[in-house]
């Protein structure tokens, strides 16, 4: 069109545009402005909620976690946990015990 670089593509229902030369988008000016503290204006959600992905990320973890356990699982979980109370009770029972020996022998 008139000695400039027009092209049209069947997407564009003939219509014309003017490619550009270069892509000047880079990282490099978002980067300076975040050094500057400027990464948290605007009104993206990441703007307005500084840290909530990273407070996301841990509760949907551990949410994940549990989603697709069934009941039983949570059964056998808490009967370990008695379990090993349980053993924790008896090793610190034997050893009042063997203090108790201990004693009794040098005195």
């Amino acid at each position: 069109m008139f000695g400039r670089t027009h092209t049209t593509t069947n997407a564009s229902k003939g219509k014309y545009y003017k490619p550009t030369a270069v892509d000047s988008r880079t990282g490099r000016k978002q980067s300076f402005l975040a050094q500057g503290g400027q990464q948290h204006t605007g009104a993206s959600k990441r703007s307005i909620w500084h840290g909530k992905s990273d407070l996301d990320s841990t509760i949907k973890t551990d949410y994940r976690f549990s989603e697709g356990q069934d009941a039983n699982y949570y059964d056998e979980e808490e009967k370990k946990l008695f379990q090993e109370s349980v053993d924790i009770k008896n090793l610190i029972n034997s050893l009042e015990q063997l203090e108790k020996t201990e004693d009794e022998t040098e005195t």
